[in-house]
């Protein structure tokens, strides 16, 4: 039996290459799902853990509200046994002077290879506390070289504790030219470096979180018992660098990790139509072989070995499929990572994917195991029948009949248990995604097989109200809609075959649309300036043998205004305003300090032009604190409500402001300008109050440009950050991982298109005597190619209606669910993704009658009447 199933195979193989490709595909697409999930967790990760280089461990003071880290603390981490290298990168900013020329610069500490993230361009590295290695933007704002002096001036926070330890104004000496930073500061720029020795002398204390190189064989458990073991450090918490990479993605959705929730939907649901596309294809291609096994049984071959042999063919076939498609996986994911590091070269991406073994067994072991089940059901069709019978053609399933009663009651429980699980699945999903995300996946899965499983009853239905359209047409049209409701069962197989493809693509489609939607909200709420300079008013004054701080207040606001129109002359900068902020925030009915900033911009500015995220929001009035209701609701603001107090700044007198809670996501509190002003006016020194200028951009991309440019210009005892440059990143990983998505979805309708082909070759050859019959009675070569056409347009027309509605509602569902840790998540309908599906589905269906067409047009009307 098997060198007949081996005879069957040759003899079939172009039918089985058509299905081979199906199933080639199928696994194809979750191999290149598992692939491209490890290339997208593993680049954001590295993306936003940039600045901690190689580190193996990322450390956190454990109570940083009543800790502190000392550079002998870091000294002592270094120390430590397992410990090969520590350092805490910063950046750490001071203002860098030559002449009358002027910048605000970020340095970060020389360190192991291994914990670096800076290259040196030209030059050698620094070695002494007074050397300093500076990026080439600045050596050319200040118009320096290597073997020329800088001076520094601290400035800020950096103040503290400098007065005895620190020679401020001392020339440093510079000894190289810094590489462009990349991925690791695009807040901050591109930075200088300085020694251990050097950064200690000019600032009070390092900045948390420490990175840790640990020696080859020491683990986290043993790092974190010697480290605690020590008396003279502060207590710390450690984790892996992937595991900070999580927390801080989570950071952005309320604590969820949301990214690793969407793509194990994306891996779930690849699996989950991996396996109907195949079984669907396959089934087809048993379906044409029943009346072969119907012979076979007529010349004495037992059910065992008739059921033996379709398993064996269907094993084979899946088995070389599916290595085929992981394969061909493997190259076309390693192709879209070359191609997406050379458009992107700032972003972190993987040289070349990372397959384990999971990749390659998972989509075998579905392609195998699928393929093989799928044939089970033609197969006991075929074989639990009498030889005779089985030669006739199989009707379609009823109600009336048993087989057809099990159908619909399994679909039945099937749609309503997954309906169930959905519905379960967004009611748990804002309190914990992944119960939910759970939830949902089985609920998707259950309830769209059970759609599937019943489209034999509810899709012939559906496509006779097309067809009394599309019969008005004339009466090739006719004739095509005819045919093609004719057999419930070939239209439920064609149809769902492309319902599956368009369901998937609109599915993913609606979710990509609603994803973006909603991260760009929170990359909103999270960067709400593109660019930001903060001006400090005390400076180190060194006219005096002895150095001291010293308040420019006299000249603050002339400074201010004239780096202001400094700021608005650089290209790139859209808008630009005098804003201020403060951290010192507290509630008066029970003095908690609550641990949002607040913000005003100078009213001579509309706030909505500079601020993201603000739209809806009211123009801020005197004595009034606006918040939105996602914060205002949130258990970290202790559930605001309008009319509550609240005072900003940290003088007794600051003023004193009333909640307003208006609709919105924004994470601050907008006020006054006036009000902070004040608050400002009465600090008691601690600088709760900063001063800035704000601005957005024209186009965030190149936020790192202008960044360089606005350090450029500025003077004075400036900090300039670009939230905006970091907001890109995070937006080019959002689309990258979008754009490998979409072009996973262009498998599904290739799949589609053999789908269509293949089951109306099957309508062809069944209807060979009726198609002769009608060139017979007159229809012309040309009327019978164009009914063919119609018939497969009017195929994919109802593949495609229905599976857009269906891709809509689940699309919005698992939307809902993957983002249901977010207040309000964005549910998008994608007209335009719509208007494309539809067209590539029509003409995917156009384009599948080609062959048929052609097969029913060579045979003569005498010959195709006579009898087999």
């Amino acid at each position: 039996m098997f060198r007949l199933t081996l005879f069957q195979m040759r003899q079939s193989l172009a039918r089985l290459i058509a299905a081979g490709i199906a199933i080639a595909l199928g696994t194809g697409f979750v191999a290149a799902t598992l692939l491209a999930s490890n290339a997208m967790t593993r680049f954001t990760y590295d993306a936003v853990t940039a600045g901690y280089g190689d580190a193996d461990v990322v450390a956190t003071l454990q109570k940083p509200e009543s800790q502190s880290l000392t550079w002998q603390d870091l000294d002592g981490i270094a120390a430590t046994q397992g410990v090969a290298a520590a350092t805490a990168a910063g950046p750490y900013y001071f203002s860098l002077s030559s002449g009358s020329n002027e910048r605000s610069q970020g340095v970060v500490p020389a360190t192991a290879d291994r914990l670096a993230i800076y290259k040196i361009a030209s030059g050698t590295e620094p070695s002494t506390a007074t050397e300093i290695a500076i990026p080439a933007n600045a050596a050319e704002s200040l118009g320096v070289g290597i073997g020329d002096t800088v001076t520094w001036q601290g400035f800020g926070e950096y103040n503290e504790g400098t007065d005895e330890s620190g020679s401020a104004g001392t020339p440093l000496t510079i000894t190289a030219i810094v590489a462009p930073s990349g991925a690791a500061f695009l807040n901050d720029g591109d930075v200088g470096v300085m020694t251990r020795d050097g950064l200690a002398q000019l600032t009070s204390a390092p900045t948390p979180p420490v990175a840790i190189a640990l020696d080859p064989g020491t683990t986290l458990d043993e790092a974190s018992a010697a480290l605690s073991a020590s008396s003279s450090l502060p207590a710390l918490a450690l984790q892996t660098r992937d595991q900070a990479a999580k927390d801080t993605m989570a950071e952005f959705s309320d604590g969820q990790d949301v990214f690793t929730a969407f793509i194990l939907a994306f891996a779930g649901l690849a699996l989950i139509v991996a396996g109907l596309v195949i079984s669907n294809t396959f089934q087809v291609l048993v379906a044409q072989r029943t009346r072969t096994l119907a012979l076979l049984r007529c010349t004495g071959a037992s059910k065992s070995q008739l059921r033996r042999s379709v398993l064996i063919e269907g094993g084979i076939l899946g088995l070389a499929s599916s290595l085929v498609g992981v394969v061909t996986a493997g190259g076309l994911v390693q192709l879209a990572l070359i191609i997406l590091r050379r458009i992107w070269p700032t972003v972190p991406i993987p040289a070349a994917i990372s397959p384990t073994i999971w990749v390659v067994i998972v989509p075998v072991a579905v392609g195998i195991a699928v393929t093989v089940i799928s044939c089970l059901v033609p197969a006991r069709q075929a074989t639990h029948v009498a030889p005779l019978a089985a030669l006739r053609p199989i009707e379609s399933p009823t109600v009336k009949r048993r087989g057809g009663l099990v159908r619909l009651i399994f679909a039945i429980l099937l749609t309503v248990t997954g309906a169930l699980l959905l519905i379960a699945g967004i009611a748990v999903s804002r309190s914990d995604v992944g119960v939910g995300l759970l939830a949902g996946v089985a609920g998707g899965a259950l309830s769209f097989v059970g759609i599937v499983l019943g489209a034999v009853f509810w899709l012939p239905p559906a496509a006779r109200l097309l067809a009394m359209i599309v019969g008005k047409m004339g009466p090739a049209a006719r004739l095509a809609a005819a045919n093609s409701i004719r057999n419930p069962r070939r239209i439920a197989a064609t149809s769902t075959a492309l319902l599956i493809g368009v369901t998937l693509v609109t599915t993913m489609s609606v979710g990509a649309a609603s994803a973006r939607a909603t991260m760009k909200n929170t990359l909103d709420q999270a960067f709400p300036f593109d660019i930001a300079a903060a001006f400090y008013q005390e400076t180190w004054s060194s006219g005096s043998s002895d150095g001291e701080f010293q308040s420019d207040a006299a000249d603050f606001t002339t400074r201010v205004s004239e780096n202001l129109e400094r700021i608005r002359k650089v290209e790139g900068v859209r808008s630009a305003a005098p804003a201020l902020s403060t951290e010192q925030v507290v509630r008066i009915d029970d003095s908690r300090e609550l641990n949002l900033p607040a913000i005003a911009v100078n009213p001579g500015s509309a706030a909505s032009e500079i601020i993201r995220g603000i739209d809806d929001a009211p123009t801020p009035r005197a004595g009034v604190a606006i918040i939105s209701s996602e914060v205002a609701g949130s258990a970290s603001s202790g559930n605001l409500r309008s009319g509550d107090r609240l005072r900003t700044g940290s003088a007794p007198a600051a003023p004193v402001l009333t909640v307003q809670v208006v609709p919105g996501h924004f994470q601050f509190i907008l006020t006054d300008y006036a009000d902070l002003e004040e608050a400002r006016s009465l600090d008691d020194g601690s600088d709760t109050v900063n001063t800035l200028v704000v601005a957005s951009l024209t186009d965030i991309d190149d936020a790192g440009n202008v960044l360089q440019d606005v350090q450029d210009v500025v003077t004075g005892s400036t900090w300039v950050q670009s939230p905006a440059a970091e907001r890109a990143m995070f937006d080019k990983v959002i689309n990258t991982v979008l754009a490998i998505i979409i072009g996973l979805l262009a498998v599904a309708v290739i799949i589609a298109l053999i789908g269509v082909a293949n089951t109306l070759s099957l309508s062809v050859l069944e209807r060979r005597r009726e198609n002769a019959t009608l060139r017979a009675i007159g229809l012309s070569k040309k009327q019978l190619r164009g009914s063919l056409a119609v018939e497969g347009t009017f195929l994919a027309a109802v593949g495609a209606i229905l599976g857009t509605l269906l891709g809509l509602a689940y699309g919005w569902i698992g939307s809902y669910i993957v983002l249901g840790s977010y207040s309000n998540p964005d549910l998008v309908v994608p007209w335009r993704d719509f208007g494309l599906v539809a067209l590539v589905t029509l003409g995917a269906g156009l384009l599948a009658s080609v062959v048929p067409a052609r097969s029913a047009l060579k045979a003569s009307p005498v010959a195709a009447l006579a009898v087999d």
